[in-house]
């Protein structure tokens, strides 16, 4: 027996009105839930009544005679005196009965288990009459697969009633390990969730699914959950005697012909059954717990129970197996003509009917694309035979397409090369439509080879309309997938008015189409796009749209969810959040390399090259640089791209010490054109070997002709490495303002990283900046903070920081200065004067060599003090 306390509580509450209401299906535990509850806890403050009913009872007399002897046997035997009102028209003995029980003096909790046998004309009206004035004393618990015919909503507008459902009796995953426990089976987290899953929480099958796992081999386990269904011996039995056979006739054969499906519109059973009335019969079987829920935004469609699904289907396959397959015939046109093609398919399969769901898979990729469901198109046409696809184009075409969109480009070659061989064979009225779903397979085949100009030429042609009205997808659709498409490519190129427009478009036109994985697209490319243009926040909040859509439709495997992760990293990045750069790398390289496109790699790796840098992990780095050179290998990279590339690497060469390779790697780069990229890192290796002067030349002529530059960072942190090789020349003045600069390109992204690259060099200019005065006083004293040496040291050698030690009254006060407490404030926690706080914040500044709160609490955390 498994406790089970919220349900307990429930009744609780419910035994102290006039009704509670247990209904559910056969085997969801509702007698035992009540037995549990009342030998859980025992109490004197009421007298309990147990009644079964009988369907053997066929007069009123009969029933209110077990009625009076249960609760004569719970200890109210005043209520015997009723035998003699038996007799009585039904009013007379109800008036009788209520008043009789109206003088107990202890309240009578009357469970009338297995209502639904019942059979007894009349009993329910004057049960309903009982209820309309019910007596103070009693308290009615019916337990039943079904409503009873009582006033129901009327006693659910007083709150005269709590009811316990379907819902509420299954079993939480919780009480299911609980019951799995007693039982003494052992499961892992995984098939304890596969095995809720399948049984929904219904208490029987968890049950019988003990006894099935108790008896097998322990070896065999996950095999044994993962093989329990319906039509398991066991379970078959229990739903075949408990379930269908009590069903008459026309109900199970209504019940075996509409199993074939996973949900029920009214329409869709009538097209099964050859009836019209399918509506009434579905509500029919939904009110009594038959198994049969509603479904779907506006509950307008069934569905069986999983276990009692699986058991009708083999029911049908065992006792009409022609039946079974004429179904499934049945049901591929139906949602054919719905629109519905990728059930459509599924059943035409599962009729075996492959000419027809390969026709139907030709024409719907797509659909299926543009709804994230290329992974089902993928594997709906896995199942066809290896030869029917092959020759025929259409259907090669579909399998390069969506084997393309779900990232397996190594499987789709042999695909596209086929559906081009084959072309000829396209029937001549099909072949506009073919001719238009091959440019549109082309953008994903040129996108996946990295190959961005002949993307962005394939969408021209696509958005001026060649080939529009053959693709069965409408304008809107059409228009925003082929501008995702061409963002990417724009994004990777370098052309960001043109792919922020193009992105933004996409993702409007998803929007208001409902499209969710247009939107995913969209949002995880514009997080990219916006994160290499220096706008880290738009790319965090865009991120975690895309993450967020991955999470909940299972697409974490797609590019577009790397992107929006390598998104985040960068952001992370740049903001010196490592950890959470970190984190986010490591979410973006868990899709295989090979299902994004090669831009998206290279980033990827380049983000993981800098962030090495910055933990002065050379090997780490040394491993990212190699990453990077098998990202652009056989690939024309963009020469934006190639930029950040050869930037990087030298950035590792120079970490490291390797002069040479760092100006060869700028140098290899040269021929791409004049970048800030190059002449940045050509500065900081002058640098590095002391030649400030040259540095500063370079840094002047680069800032003064107004270089291009792949991203916005670059310039800031041009100026703050000029500030320091003009300082190194004793040109302080130029160095102050061009920090300034720095700062105020900074400070609207609180863009650290371009600081932190140039080093602790600069943390001398940004502290006479300070005293100097400056328009960005905050963000130069966290930078100040972050360039300290000292932070690199272990946490014992930091207190040298602190000029003199903190007094015992002055470490409380430090305490409150990370609260939003006003100086009155914290003197009215300490008991003390303003006075006394003003002049414990004082000696605090002092002693930490500060000269203000935030600069006090920057301090403080360095130090571990707060």
């Amino acid at each position: 027996m498994v406790t089970r306390e919220r349900l307990f509580d429930a009744l609780d509450r419910g035994s102290l009105g006039p009704l509670t209401l247990v209904t559910a299906p056969a085997g969801a535990g509702k007698s035992v839930l009540l037995g549990s509850w009342l030998a859980a806890r025992p109490s004197t403050a009421a007298h309990v009544a147990w009644l079964s009913v009988d369907q053997a009872d066929a007069r009123p007399a009969q029933f209110w005679e077990a009625v009076i002897e249960a609760a004569t046997a719970a200890g109210e035997p005043a209520l015997r005196s009723l035998l003699a009102c038996l007799d009585l028209d039904r009013a007379g003995f109800q008036a009788r009965l209520a008043e009789r029980v109206a003088m107990l003096a202890t309240p009578l909790v009357l469970i009338l288990d297995d209502f639904h046998e019942l059979r007894v004309p009349g009993v329910c009206d004057q049960l309903d009459a009982l209820l309309r004035h019910p007596p103070p004393m009693l308290r009615l618990v019916i337990a039943s697969r079904a409503d009873p015919p009582l006033s129901l909503p009327r006693l659910r507008l007083t709150g005269d009633m709590t009811e316990l459902r379907a819902a509420d009796l299954a079993f939480t995953r919780q009480e299911a390990m609980a019951l799995m426990d007693v039982a003494q089976v052992m499961l892992t987290d995984d098939q304890l969730c596969a095995l809720h899953a399948r049984t929904e929480g219904w208490a029987a099958g968890l049950r019988l699914a003990a006894l099935s796992l108790r008896a097998g081999d322990d070896e065999d386990r996950g095999d044994l959950v993962g093989a329990f269904a319906g039509d398991e011996h066991r379970v078959a039995d229990y739903l075949v005697e408990e379930v269908l056979h009590p069903q008459p006739a026309a109900i199970r054969d209504f019940m075996l012909r509409t199993s074939v499906v996973d949900s029920l519109s009214a329409e869709l059973a009538n097209a099964l059954t050859g009836r019209s009335d399918a509506a009434r019969v579905l509500d029919r079987l939904e009110r009594s717990n038959a198994f049969v829920s509603r479904v779907g935004e506006d509950r307008s469609e069934y569905r069986y129970h999983r276990m009692f699904g699986e058991l009708l289907r083999s029911q049908l396959g065992q006792q009409m197996p022609d039946l079974l397959a004429r179904q499934h015939r049945v049901a591929a046109r139906w949602y054919a003509k719905a629109g519905e093609l990728t059930r459509a398919a599924r059943h035409a399969l599962a009729a075996g009917d492959c000419a027809f769901a390969g026709d139907l898979l030709a024409t719907s990729w797509p659909g299926l694309v543009l709804h994230g469901e290329s992974g089902v198109g993928s594997e709906l046409i896995a199942r066809l035979p290896r030869a029917l696809v092959r020759a025929d184009p259409e259907l090669s075409l579909a399998a390069a397409s969506v084997q393309l969109e779900c990232g397996e480009p190594a499987l789709a070659g042999e695909h596209l090369e086929r559906a081009r061989a084959t072309s000829a064979l396209v029937k001549p009225k099909r072949r506009a439509a073919f001719q238009a779903a091959r440019a549109l397979a082309d953008l994903y085949d040129a996108e996946s080879r990295g190959d961005y100009a002949r993307v962005l030429a394939g969408a021209e042609r696509l958005l001026s309309g060649e080939g529009a009205a053959e693709l069965e997808i409408d304008a809107r659709e059409r228009r925003a997938l082929v501008l995702l498409h061409k963002g990417v490519a724009e994004t990777w190129l370098g052309h960001e008015p043109e792919a922020r427009a193009d992105l933004d478009d996409a993702l409007a036109l998803a929007g208001h189409a409902g499209l969710e994985y247009l939107t995913f697209g969209a949002s995880g490319t514009l997080a990219v796009l916006e994160a290499l243009t220096g706008g880290f926040a738009a790319a965090a909040d865009l991120a975690r749209v895309a993450t967020g859509l991955a999470a909940r439709r299972g697409w974490s495997g797609r590019a577009p969810a790397t992107a929006a992760w390598c998104a985040l990293a960068v952001a992370a990045y740049h903001r010196n959040a490592n950890a959470e750069a970190e984190r986010a790398l490591a979410s973006a390289r868990t899709t295989p390399a090979a299902t994004i496109g090669p831009g998206l790699r290279l980033l990827v790796a380049i983000t993981d090259t800098r962030l090495a840098l910055r933990r002065r992990d050379l090997q780490r780095a040394d491993a990212a640089m190699a990453a990077t050179r098998d990202a652009v290998r056989g690939w024309p990279v963009p020469a934006r791209l190639s930029v950040d590339v050869a930037a990087v690497n030298a950035e590792a060469h120079l970490a490291a010490g390797r002069l040479v390779d760092a100006r060869r790697a700028i140098e290899s780069a040269r021929v791409l054109g004049r970048w800030s990229e190059l002449e940045l890192m050509s500065a900081r290796v002058a640098l590095s070997t002391g030649d400030a002067r040259d540095a500063v030349a370079t840094i002047r002529s680069t800032l003064q002709d107004g270089v291009a530059m792949t991203r916005p960072s670059t310039a800031i942190e041009a100026r703050a490495l000029g500030a320091v090789a003009e300082h190194r020349c004793g040109h302080d003045d130029a160095a102050l303002e061009l920090i300034e600069d720095a700062l105020e390109l900074a400070e609207p992204q609180q863009d650290l990283a371009p600081f932190l690259a140039v080093g602790p060099s600069a943390r001398e200019l940004l502290m006479r900046r300070i005293r100097a005065g400056t328009a960005h006083r905050a963000l130069a004293g966290e930078l100040g903070e972050l360039l300290d040496p000292v932070v690199a040291r272990p946490v014992d050698q930091r207190s040298a920081l602190a000029l003199e030690s903190l007094s015992e009254r002055e470490e409380v006060v430090l305490r409150y200065l990370p609260t939003t407490l006003s100086k009155a404030e914290i003197a009215s926690e300490m008991l003390v004067s303003v006075n006394t706080v003003k002049t414990h914040m004082k000696n605090i500044y002092r002693k930490l060599d500060v000269t203000d709160r935030a600069q006090a609490v920057r301090r403080a955390r360095t130090l571990h003090l707060v």
